[in-house]
């Protein structure tokens, strides 16, 4: 065996490296690597295998964590692994390269790319139009109670089947998408029983769910989590619920900031499950915790349920609330019975009076006026508004051109010949 081995094969981990060297029949696992802004030392685990009889790869040195820039510790290392048998292995040289390159990846970063404007370039594409953009993360935030994980289940069956003849009038991809739950909320019996359910009550043949519970926060778990994606080749993951993958206090900036980092080197599509703000009076609603989680998620929409309440059903509406990638898209009205042990859903027009907590005055003017022009006074009471707030409102649409003083008040701006687009 050569004292001048050739360079390793590096391949990148989700936290880390792997080194290989064919020759010697080692490989070094490099995972949890971080520097260390204070110091600049880089520090994570390694592990140490070598070739077996039969090909394969066995464990010589358990996940030891590591400081990659001590020279002391390479020493020691080296001398622990030359008394466990293997001392014809020149580990000083192999784990000097490992260290050498550990360290250069590690503080080197992301490349620059050069990206050229002429270029093609991909469309944006829906996994689930008008849900779920593929690549980014998709926050889907309500109250308690308003079937939100339900509805997650849903989009569950629309990827892995797909279900193209879905009553939701959800366009579901043209091939089956591999999709696995990150469940923090249910045991996997409860979450087998409530698909159960669901695909019985839809009438829908046996699927499997791929389910994981988990207890500790994504960044926590990102290498365990990351070789689950790998193994079963899964394109989404669904995190239910946002707070318990977060962990600690979600008013702070930090676990927001390592939930999407974790998120980011995931390199998923992700489908994510939020509670709301805390204030159940304010129309405005958000999602509980920080700010961040609203500006580094890519679309967000808000589950309500309908004042109305009903003994075995409940009317919800999913409202897309932001997004910065694509136009905002039309309220979704949905209607989930249950009925013994089977759940159903279906698709149901949203009546802007039964969710009249969640929608703005102006999308409330807009609705009340399809019925026709009306006066100022008459529209106030309509809203449940004063007079002078509704003058104001009328005038700042009128502004944009949505709306048109007439003979009986104010009405909706109607398209003519003369204002239509031309056609080309």
């Amino acid at each position: 065996m050569t004292l001048n081995p050739e360079l390793p094969v590096i391949s990148e981990r989700i936290q880390g490296y792997s080194f290989t060297w064919v020759e010697q029949g080692i490989t070094i696992e490099a995972s949890k690597v971080q520097v260390h802004k204070s110091d600049n030392r880089v520090t994570g685990e390694l592990t140490v295998f070598a070739s077996d009889s039969e090909g394969g790869l066995a464990g010589i040195y358990p996940p030891t964590s590591f400081n990659f820039t001590s020279g002391r510790t390479r020493v020691e290392l080296a001398n622990i692994l030359i008394k466990k048998g293997y001392g014809a292995i020149p580990w000083s040289v192999l784990i000097d390269q490992l260290c050498y390159g550990v360290e250069d990846r590690a503080r080197r970063g992301e490349p620059v790319l050069e990206l050229w404007t002429h270029d093609e370039v991909a469309e944006l594409e829906y996994l689930i139009d008008p849900v779920l953009i593929k690549g980014v993360p998709t926050i889907i935030f309500g109250e308690k109670g308003v079937g939100k994980s339900t509805l997650a289940l849903v989009f569950y069956l629309c990827l892995i089947l797909p279900w193209h003849d879905n009553p939701l009038g959800l366009v579901a991809p043209k091939r089956p998408v591999k999709t696995l739950v990150l469940d923090y909320e249910l045991p996997g019996y409860i979450a087998q029983r409530n698909m159960k359910r669901l695909v019985e009550g839809m009438d829908i043949a046996s699927i499997p769910l791929f389910h994981r519970r988990c207890s500790a926060p994504l960044a926590d778990e990102l290498e365990q989590v990351s070789n689950h994606i790998a193994n079963m080749k899964a394109e989404v993951i669904i995190i239910d619920s946002l707070a318990r993958a977060c962990g600690g206090d979600l008013i702070k900036t930090e676990p927001a900031n390592a939930f999407f980092e974790a998120l980011d080197k995931l390199n998923t599509t992700s489908l994510i499950i939020a509670q709301t703000s805390k204030d159940i009076e304010s129309k405005h609603k958000t999602i509980y915790g920080n700010a961040l989680f609203t500006y580094y998620a890519r679309s967000i929409f808000e589950l309500c349920q309908a004042d109305t309440l009903q003994e075995n059903s409940i009317d919800i509406a999913l409202f897309h609330r932001w997004s910065n990638l694509d136009k905002r898209h039309k309220d979704m009205g949905f209607k989930i019975n249950y009925n013994g042990h089977h759940t159903s859903i279906e698709s149901q027009p949203v009546s802007l009076e039964e969710f009249s907590e969640r929608v703005s005055s102006q999308r409330k003017l807009l609705e009340l006026l399809k019925r026709g022009a009306m006066k100022p006074k008459t529209i106030a009471e309509a809203l449940g508004s004063s007079e002078g707030a509704t003058r104001v409102l009328l005038s700042k649409l009128k502004k944009r051109g949505q709306l048109v003083q007439v003979a009986e008040g104010w009405g909706l701006k109607t398209k003519t010949p003369e204002n239509e687009p031309k056609k080309c």
